[in-house]
C-alpha cells in the first residue's frame, strides 16, 4: 500500500468512491480543522473560566490568531501551489492536531499565545491553500461545480454535527468547566489527528499537481495582475468601509 503512495495518479486513475471520500475528508477537515481557535465564540464563559483568563486575554488570543492568519493568505496559495497536497494536507492537520493537545493541557497564557499564532501558520498557511486544489485535482470533466458545492454541504454538515457534539460534552460536564474544556479540546485533537492519517493514506500524488502545466505561480503573473487598472480601483466605495474603527474578528475561513 505504501508503495502506491509513490505513485502519481488522475481523477480518472481513483474509482468514484475513493474520489467521494476524499471530497468528504477535504470537506469536513476544512471545517473542523478552525474548531480549536473559535472556541470563543460559542463557548466564551466557559472558556474563560477553564483557561483562568480575561476578557481581554481571550480577545488578544484570537487576535493573535485572526493577525497571524491574515500575514498567511497569500503566501498560503503559493505554498499550496509549490507542495503536493498530501503533504500539506496531512502536515496540516498532524500539526494542528498536536497545538490542540497542548491547547487540551489548559496551559498558561504565554503557552496559549504560542498555541494561537501557531494555529495561524498550521491552518492557513500550510493548510488553507489546497482545498479547493484537491477538489479540483479530484474532479472529472464538468464535475468541479457540482464538488464545490456538495463541499460546501459537507462543510456545514461537519459544523453542525461537531457543534452537537461540542455542546454535549460541555453540558454534561458543566459542574466543572476544565474538565468539560479539556475533554471538548481533546475531542477535536483526535478528531484531526484522525484526519491526518487519513490525508496521508488515502490523498495520492496528483500528476501534474506541482505548477506541471505551466499555469503555477509566478511573480512576473502577479506583476502583470498588479499593472491593471481594475485591481487598483477595486476598492471600498463608502468612507465607513475605510473606518479606522476596530473590526470585528475574522470571519471563519471557508
Amino acid at each position: 500500500m505504501f508503495a502506491s503512495l509513490k505513485e502519481e495518479k488522475r481523477a480518472a486513475d481513483l474509482s468514484r468512491a475513493r474520489r467521494i471520500f476524499l471530497l468528504v475528508i477535504i470537506s469536513m477537515g476544512s471545517s473542523i480543522i478552525y474548531t480549536p481557535a473559535y472556541l470563543k465564540f460559542v463557548f466564551y464563559n466557559e472558556l474563560m473560566a477553564a483557561l483562568h483568563i480575561t476578557n481581554e486575554q481571550v480577545g488578544t488570543l484570537l487576535s493573535a490568531y485572526a493577525i497571524t492568519a491574515t500575514i498567511c493568505y497569500l503566501p498560503s496559495g503559493i505554498v499550496a501551489d509549490k507542495v503536493r497536497a498530501r503533504t500539506l494536507s496531512w502536515v496540516g492537520f498532524a500539526l494542528t492536531a498536536v497545538l490542540t493537545f497542548v491547547y487540551a493541557t489548559l496551559p498558561s497564557y504565554n503557552t496559549l499565545m504560542f498555541v494561537f499564532v501557531g494555529m495561524g501558520l498550521t491552518t492557513i498557511l500550510i493548510w488553507w491553500g489546497i482545498r479547493f486544489k484537491v477538489i479540483r485535482l479530484i474532479s472529472g470533466e464538468g464535475e468541479y461545480s457540482r464538488n464545490i458545492g456538495l463541499s460546501y454541504g459537507l462543510y456545514g454538515a461537519a459544523g453542525l454535527v461537531v457543534g452537537l457534539v461540542n455542546t454535549f460534552i460541555v453540558t454534561k460536564l458543566a459542574a466543572s468547566p476544565e474538565v468539560g474544556m479539556r475533554v471538548l479540546i481533546i475531542f477535536l485533537g483526535i478528531l484531526i489527528a484522525v484526519l491526518a492519517v487519513l490525508s496521508f493514506l488515502f490523498i495520492p500524488r496528483f500528476e501534474g499537481e506541482i505548477g506541471g502545466d505551466g499555469n503555477g505561480f509566478s511573480f512576473k503573473g502577479v506583476g502583470k495582475a498588479l499593472s491593471m487598472p481594475v485591481v487598483w480601483l477595486a476598492r471600498p466605495a463608502c468612507s465607513s468601509c475605510t473606518s479606522t474603527t476596530p473590526a470585528s474578528p475574522t470571519p471563519r475561513p471557508i
